[in-house]
């Protein structure tokens, strides 16, 4: 008989994992994640009695595995003590771990679909899933980055902005220049900020888009102290010019919308609102500031010019074969 299982895990259960996994985020919180209009199942591996990893898995339907809209390292996080498992070990311990839940998830929705948390960089075992087997399908891996301010509790205010690329530092001059223009606001509707995100972003809406859903799930959380809303107004027309919304997690805050009309953008409020962002999070005594993403050429250069760093990770998509 094996000395390792695998179960499904009740939310209780998954919350407490989660509290001492050094892999765990925002987006994994079991808190967080009953706010959205998804279907969850937590699994969990066992050695003996001893939980040693859990990986959610979202459902859109009753068995379509899809990763949650505007999320990240919707993956495995492991027990509290994993990075002490001595080098010999690892391979073996991670092997027999992932390839319980691969087998698991494949049998029962056909398909694995994660994102691997930051530090989870060993991905040996879901490439050599198939190796031998030519006729069956192998894992799709893909290396993704995303951008992070570090050690807020070390940085000063003005060390923050120090590390601004100069044109940045500019824009925050020309933004002083132009405050009187502009009202921070705490009054806003779904349908408002929906249609702004639609504007900036360039995407065109359709009557069965989700997205109203989403950030409405985003806006509750808001409310309910897991996350905060940076917004600004043009005072003349009182149209929204900038939309920020962070969540946080344990140790990290998470920019999930950044959104800034074009005609303040030039003006530096898009630097005066992010700088704003990173303050409210390192008041919130998190060491992290998450970009979320720097995968393209102009949001990646955007995101780095605030001083952040690159951070890798990797999304894992498995598809087995009718």
């Amino acid at each position: 008989m094996s000395k390792y299982s695998i179960s499904l895990a009740t939310s209780d259960e998954a919350k407490k994992f989660w509290n001492l996994s050094p892999n765990a985020t925002a987006f994994t919180n079991p808190e967080i994640m009953n706010f959205f209009n998804y279907n969850f199942e937590w699994w969990q591996t066992k050695r003996g009695e001893e939980v040693l990893c859990m990986w959610p898995v979202c459902l859109e339907s009753k068995s379509k595995v899809i990763l949650p809209e505007f999320s990240y390292y919707f993956g495995p996080i492991w027990f509290k003590d994993f990075y002490k498992i001595p080098n010999h070990s690892w391979l073996a311990l991670s092997k027999n771990i992932y390839e319980i839940f691969i087998e698991k998830f494949v049998l029962k929705y056909g398909v694995v679909n994660a994102q691997l948390p930051l530090g989870l960089q060993d991905i040996r075992i879901f490439d050599w899933w198939n190796y031998h087997n030519k006729k069956k399908n192998r894992f799709i891996i893909q290396a993704k980055y995303t951008a992070q301010i570090k050690d807020l509790d070390k940085l000063s205010f003005d060390q923050i902005k120090s590390n601004f690329r100069y044109w940045r530092r500019n824009e925050l001059k020309k933004i002083e220049q132009n405050r009187e223009h502009i009202k921070k606001s705490n009054n806003y509707s779904l349908e408002e900020i929906v249609k702004f995100y639609y504007k900036i972003t360039g995407i065109e809406q359709n009557k069965y888009d989700l997205k109203l859903e989403r950030i409405n799930s985003f806006m509750n959380l808001v409310k309910n102290k897991f996350g905060e809303i940076i917004c600004y107004r043009d005072k003349k027309s009182n149209d929204i010019a900038s939309f920020m919304l962070v969540l946080f997690g344990k140790n990290e805050s998470n920019l999930i919308l950044s959104l800034v009309d074009e005609k303040w953008k030039k003006i530096g409020l898009s630097v005066f609102s992010i700088l704003e962002a990173i303050v409210v999070s390192k008041k919130k005594n998190l060491n992290i500031f998450d970009f979320n993403g720097a995968n393209s050429p102009n949001r990646a250069d955007d995101k780095h010019s605030y001083g952040a760093n690159h951070e890798l990770f990797f999304e894992i998509n498995y598809l087995e074969k009718n």
